[in-house]
């Protein structure tokens, strides 16, 4: 009986040493648990600190960059000097031809500023809003120069040409619009001249396919000059045939 008791003594002490150090472990465990928890707390309120501080960063740079841009329109708009002329009265004397010289050169000096100041306006609200595409399309119209020989035309034409391409793609239904497309083609045309014998061919097959769209407009059709553009196209592209059948049109 006494050997029964202790044994049941022993079993007793192991079966409390056993749930003592399942007791340890299952603490240790939680313990470790926690201070893992704590150490990814840790990591992701550091991570998120230097994101706020770039945010900041980020927010103090575009602030920056808006001041400058609106600084550089206000400096573009006090460059436009309105012609003297426009201070008089609507009926005057006949001018010389001193006079009617340079009143031309003041309308062309004002002409250029305005386009300048326009574009530049523009760009500021399309880089705002890059998908609208009112916008792209009243930009690309404005860096189109009708004077070839303004400075940056060539740049500034290819450039209408990409935002016009932007356009197509946003706006399928720009195929229909006889002017739109007229001027896509003309911009394919005139690049593909000044590249002159490094002109790619893809312009030439853009300017065909924008004469195509844009001669089904009455507005196009009915102006001999869109013929002759389109006529000019076959002529590049080595088509001599085209060039007359259209012209024959």
């Amino acid at each position: 009986k006494r050997e029964e008791e202790e044994r049941k003594k022993l079993a007793f002490v192991k079966a409390e040493e056993t749930r003592k150090k399942e007791q340890e472990e299952k603490e240790r465990k939680e313990r470790e648990k926690r201070e893992e928890e704590e150490k990814v707390e840790k990591e992701r309120r550091k991570t998120m600190e230097v994101l706020k501080a770039k945010e900041m960063e980020e927010e103090k740079r575009r602030k920056e960059e808006e001041e400058k841009r609106k600084e550089e329109r206000e400096r573009a708009r006090g460059t436009i000097v309105l012609p003297a002329e426009q201070a008089e009265p609507a009926i005057r004397p006949a001018m010389t031809k001193r006079q009617r010289k340079n009143a031309q050169r003041n309308i062309k000096f004002l002409r250029d500023n305005v386009r300048n100041a326009a574009r530049i306006e523009y760009k500021e609200l399309l880089h705002e809003n890059p998908k609208n595409v009112y916008l792209m399309k009243k930009l690309a119209f404005l860096m189109i120069d009708k004077n070839p020989g303004v400075e940056g035309s060539k740049l500034r034409r290819r450039g209408a040409m990409v935002l016009l391409e932007r356009c197509l793609k946003s706006s399928p239904k720009l195929q229909d619009d006889g002017g739109f497309m007229r001027t896509l083609a003309s911009t394919h045309y005139d690049i593909y001249v000044e590249d002159g014998d490094m002109g790619a061919d893809v312009h030439l097959e853009r300017a065909k396919y924008a004469w195509g769209r844009a001669l089904r407009d009455v507005r196009v059709t009915s102006d001999p000059e869109a013929w002759e553009g389109t006529a000019l196209v076959h002529m590049a592209m080595g088509d001599a045939e085209g060039a007359t059948e259209t012209m024959v049109e």
